[in-house]
């Protein structure tokens, strides 16, 4: 990924990466952590944790990455983009209206 050397897992509202997101590596190592602890209990500590380190090994796909940015109103470079409304008046608020209706019913088939 070009804009930084590390890979988030979970994205937090009004951050930056830098300033609120979970690193996928922080994510990982403590999802293994605990799912260690509870196999531990049944003898599966050591699959648990092999498990736990791969379940979100797709994150770290650029493609996701740039997701996150988008989703959260970032450009490429980090920088937070005006919302399309802003920037194109009234007609932009209407398109800006459409993918957010989108959005939120592709959420809602997916919840």
């Amino acid at each position: 990924m070009s804009l930084h050397d590390e890979y988030y897992a979970h994205s937090k509202e009004g951050c930056t990466p830098e300033s609120g997101w979970q690193p996928l590596q922080e994510h990982l190592q403590g999802v293994a952590e605990k799912a260690g602890l509870y196999a531990a209990l049944f003898g599966s500590e050591d699959w648990a944790k092999t498990a736990a380190w791969l379940h979100d090994f797709g994150k770290s796909d650029p493609a996701f990455q740039a997701y996150l940015l988008r989703e959260n109103g970032l450009d490429d470079t980090g920088e937070f983009v005006p919302h399309v409304a802003e920037v194109t008046g009234e007609h932009g608020r209407d398109v800006h209206d459409h993918f957010q209706l989108v959005r939120t019913r592709r959420h809602g088939l997916l919840s």
